[in-house]
């Protein structure tokens, strides 16, 4: 075998190996499983590989060589598609693809959609219920399955809620709460590249903000996405027209009663005495 041979023998080897080896753990907090056995740091993670999480687990893959990321929540079941690709099949992650300028795609099919970050989202799914994508900062891309392609496009601070009976509703959220209470942004992990660029969006979606009833889904239903306030916005001011002036009918005056004459003469008649 000539050198040539050899070189391009490695070359594909290579090739081969890095498709393989789709990513890498960097962290693996209690009962983290990847293709059914206990997840170690620094252990390559092979493409097609299931990874799953229990209850109080957290677990972070190290994607590609552009330094994107993909966080688990606890009890959250995927699979390794490729370096940029993940499947979720219920369960809390976030996706961020590294903080330089170029910027490669991260996806996250589920059985509703498939969404696409280049920057930073938080992807919750509950199976038959919902499915809750969050732009944290950059931008994201959701293909809708089974509406003729359809696509929403998210922004810095916006949510879409997909539901099987609804339309997907986008909503604009006060980020700098989310950020602040979602576990996958917690003490359990450190700094993302991208964690300057999720302050700034953070700092600009601040401001007054109502409670959602689902506020409290992290502990009813062991999501740990964070809490999700929509902004409040301004009451609309209505101008009503004004209202016409009716006068009220006026009352008519009742007719003069006639008095007969009263006689002013004297009580007697005059005349000539008997």
């Amino acid at each position: 075998m000539t050198s040539r041979s050899l070189s391009l023998a490695a070359a594909a080897l290579a090739t081969v190996t890095a498709v393989a080896e789709a990513g890498s753990i960097q962290l693996a907090k209690n009962a983290v499983n990847i293709g059914g056995k206990p997840a170690t740091t620094g252990a390559q993670v092979q493409a097609g590989a299931a990874v799953s999480s229990s209850r109080a687990a957290r677990a972070e893959l190290g994607l590609g060589t552009r330094g994107s990321v993909v966080r688990f929540g606890e009890k959250t079941q995927s699979v390794l598609n490729s370096d940029t690709s993940l499947t979720l099949s219920c369960g809390l992650m976030l996706a961020s693809s590294g903080g330089s300028l170029l910027r490669e795609g991260v996806s996250i099919d589920c059985p509703l959609a498939a969404s696409t970050v280049k920057g930073t989202m938080l992807v919750a799914y509950q199976p038959d219920a919902w499915l809750k994508v969050t732009c944290l900062e950059g931008s994201v891309t959701v293909s809708l399955h089974g509406l003729a392609g359809d696509k929403v496009r998210l922004s810095a601070g916006q949510i879409v809620i997909i539901n099987p009976a609804k339309a997907p509703l986008v909503h604009d959220i006060d980020l700098q709460a989310l950020a602040a209470s979602t576990a996958l942004l917690g003490a359990d992990f450190s700094p993302l590249a991208a964690s300057g660029k999720i302050a700034s969006s953070a700092s600009a979606s601040q401001g007054q903000s109502s409670p959602r009833p689902d506020d409290a889904i992290a502990s009813l239903r062991g999501m740990e996405r964070g809490v999700e306030r929509l902004r409040r916005l301004p009451e609309p001011v209505v101008i009503l027209p004004p209202e016409p002036v009716v006068e009220a009918p006026r009352r008519r005056q009742p007719a003069p009663v006639q008095q007969p004459p009263i006689n002013t003469g004297p009580m007697y008649p005059s005349g000539p005495t008997a």
